[in-house]
């Protein structure tokens, strides 16, 4: 590596997108950071000043070294590889004062990268290959038992993990379960940056409710599926909170805000709360398991315009009227259910999709279930309730009672998903032509959780 003060010159490998057809996905290159501006050959530029998210990565199977990291601006995004430990250590200083400022849509975090020993060609090693291996076959087991939406469901809740909290460097000490009465919006929440700017780790973004494919009238016969129309619901945080055991009916405890609904069995708040085990667990899980670990929960708010609909639906175009009437029996019917019987409450549906799926490495068979829906029936409890005189729907997702497989699944990826953008959409499964097309009901995407 050589330069003079302004000008930084040094050999780095650098990943493509895709697979080169002439053979493998790294290339190594001569970089040069002037001004502001990396650069590599006569073409490849990408400005840095001001506007740059450095972020230390875990270098994947294929890498040529361990000495990952990754340089992030809103347009771009390069994972790179130095050569050596004590060059990883020089970019970084010479890159870090080119972070976008304090406070901005971009945050920077620089860390010390962790150190995996790899092979130094595109074979995986023998944990990493068992790892996917054993994700084959339990999805292959999943999916042979007609249960595959536990597997896509599994894949979200992975990825909301992210937002747990961490407790500081050097201490193992986790934090502290929260009393009843701390539960509210304002605590532990993740920060939200705005829709297409560049996503700093752990934070959450709005999604447009047309990146999510939906049922149309037809699909018995047609299986046809087109972007959704705007969302019914629009979240408005993502919180998460440690527990010794399964906290149900948050909504109860949390500060909800919001205009009332002109309609009485719509309500203007709906709550997702993922209820996520610490550990694996017991090879058998009855529907009521519990344990330690953390509630994930996500907040939605109804849209103006929504409300604005409710208040005389006869005058609502067919397309979005009978997704809110199917709304309307959802919220009327399906709190009345019982546990074992989830006919009506069984038609929530969450669709996990990964928007980032080209610069990330996943196996052939986990790519197929990109964006599939996953229907939550008997782990999903439906409360319907009143806060400070807000009425509220709120499901509750036990994961503690999933399959072996599934949880083992999930658990097997926590550290795959610093590298992701997860988008997570929901929505009542309509199931007759008088019902559709299906409407999202909100949706987010969850920013390179770790």
């Amino acid at each position: 590596m050589s330069g003079s003060k302004k000008t930084w010159r040094g050999k780095l490998w650098k990943r493509r997108r895709r697979a080169h057809p002439w053979g493998g996905n790294w290339v190594k290159r001569e970089f040069e950071l002037a001004d502001g501006v990396l650069s590599y050959g006569k073409t490849k530029a990408m400005e840095l000043a001001g506007a740059a998210v450095l972020v230390p990565a875990r270098a994947p199977s294929s890498a040529p070294t361990p000495f990952a990291f990754m340089v992030v601006t809103r347009e771009q995004r390069w994972q790179l590889c130095a050569t050596s430990d004590a060059e990883l250590a020089a970019w970084r200083s010479r890159l870090a004062p080119l972070r976008s400022p304090s406070g901005g849509a971009s945050e920077v975090v620089v860390k010390p990268p962790m150190v995996v020993v790899l092979p130094q060609n595109d074979k995986k090693s023998g944990d990493e290959k068992f790892r996917w291996h054993l994700m084959a076959r339990v999805a292959a087991c999943v999916v042979g038992a007609l249960a595959w939406q536990s597997r896509l469901l599994a894949l979200l809740v992975v990825a909301i993990l992210g937002t747990r909290r961490i407790p500081a460097e050097g201490t193992s000490k986790s934090s502290p379960p929260l009393a009843t009465d701390e539960l509210e919006v304002r605590g532990e929440g993740l920060r939200e940056v705005p829709v297409g700017a560049t996503a700093a780790p752990n934070t959450w973004s709005k999604a447009n409710a047309s990146s999510f494919n939906v049922r149309q009238v037809g699909y018995a016969k047609t299986r046809q599926k087109a972007p959704s129309e705007d969302a019914i619901y629009e979240v408005v945080s993502v919180q998460v909170y440690d527990a010794s055991t399964r906290i149900d009916r948050v909504a109860a405890r949390l500060v909800l805000e919001s205009n009332p609904s002109p309609d009485p069995d719509v309500p203007a708040i709906v709550v997702v709360n993922a209820q996520l085990p610490r550990d694996v667990g017991p090879l058998r899980a009855d529907v009521d398991a519990d344990g330690p670990g953390h509630s994930i929960v996500i907040v939605m708010r109804m849209t103006d315009r929504t409300r604005r609909e409710l208040q005389d639906l006869t005058a609502v175009p067919a397309a979005r009227r009978r997704a809110l009437e199917l709304l309307r029996d959802y919220c009327r019917l399906a709190p009345l259910e019982r546990k074992d019987e989830p006919n009506v409450r069984g038609r929530f549906k969450v669709i996990a999709q990964i928007r980032n799926i080209d610069d990330v490495s996943l196996p052939r068979f986990a790519t197929r279930y990109n964006g599939k829906p996953a229907l939550v029936a008997r782990t999903g409890t439906l409360y319907k309730g009143v806060n400070r005189g807000q009425p509220y729907l709120e499901m509750d997702i036990n994961i503690h009672a999933f399959g072996y497989l599934a949880r083992l699944g999930f658990h097997s990826l926590y550290h795959e998903f610093k590298h992701y953008v997860v988008s997570a959409g929901f929505t009542i499964e309509a199931r007759r032509d008088a019902e559709l097309p299906e409407l999202i009901l909100g949706a987010c995407d969850l920013n390179f959780l770790s």
